[in-house]
């Protein structure tokens, strides 16, 4: 709340995530966030502020966070850097967001030994864009985040109206803790059962921090198709995945509540 109403600070980062950002609602004045817009970047966990800039009608920004990514092993990823650039230094509009095509890591290090701060996680080369289903081009206003932390966010007061989720483009993330499958499954099945995945455009899913063997890796994509296209019959809903948000590195930045556009034929944003 200091931050967002001192005019002499113009952006703010979150430092690392968490569990119990959902906590602040009862505390955030949405008329102090309204009134002194400016830059608010993070992930993870920072998904509960982000629903709270988007109450407040503030377009947020689902990206790296101080230590997580500026900070860790070594040195930051030259894609996640300039994408932060891009997106935060500059007003022109972003354009096609290019995948990463040369690395990418989802191997974790443990913080409590200092000797892994100068050690460069394992690298490996990306999949790229999946698609798993679509055809043609959509557009609507980026929405989502965490998907741990959404379900946090069900039924409270930052809890999106049905009407904000129509022609909306979904992205999701799962955290570094890759929760089951099955657990995974259930969650996008209460998508379904609240009506969302009849409402979006399209639904992004970001790739899961884990090594390129793990049964994760294509794990999460499998149950959500199996969800979307043959449970809920939503055959023509375009799933684009393994994309270069979320806990692995390197990844871009969101603008969250503003206009994206997703090609099917190209495999682009």
């Amino acid at each position: 709340m200091e931050a967002f109403a001192d005019p002499s600070i113009k952006g703010i980062f979150s430092i690392i995530g968490g569990n119990d950002s959902v906590r602040l609602e009862p505390f955030v004045d949405l008329n102090v966030l309204q009134a002194n817009p400016k830059v608010f970047m993070g992930y993870s966990d920072t998904t509960a502020s982000h629903f709270l800039c988007l109450k407040a009608g503030l377009s947020s920004f689902c990206g790296p966070s101080i230590l997580a990514e500026f900070a860790e092993n070594v040195e930051c990823f030259a894609y996640t850097i300039e994408s932060v650039r891009r997106t935060l230094f500059s007003s022109t509009p972003l354009g096609v967001i290019e995948p990463e095509r040369e690395r990418w890591t989802g191997q974790g290090l443990a913080w409590d030994r200092p000797g892994n701060a100068k050690m460069k996680r394992k690298t490996f080369s990306p999949l790229g864009p999946q698609l798993l289903q679509g055809e043609g081009v959509v557009e609507g206003s980026l929405l989502g985040g965490c998907i741990e932390v959404l379900e946090m966010l069900r039924a409270t007061p930052l809890w999106p109206a049905p009407e904000v989720w129509d022609g909306s483009v979904l992205f999701l993330e799962v955290s570094e803790e890759n929760p089951p499958v099955d657990f995974f499954r259930r969650w996008i099945r209460g998508y379904a059962s609240m009506g969302v995945l009849q409402r979006v455009k399209a639904v992004l899913f970001g790739r899961p921090m884990c090594l390129p063997d793990s049964p994760m890796m294509r794990g999460y994509d499998l149950v959500l198709q199996e969800v979307v296209h043959d449970e809920c019959g939503l055959v023509d809903l375009p799933l684009v995945t393994q994309l270069d948000f979320g806990h692995s590195d390197p990844k871009f930045v969101l603008p969250i509540g503003q206009r994206v556009v997703s090609d099917c034929v190209k495999r682009q944003l």
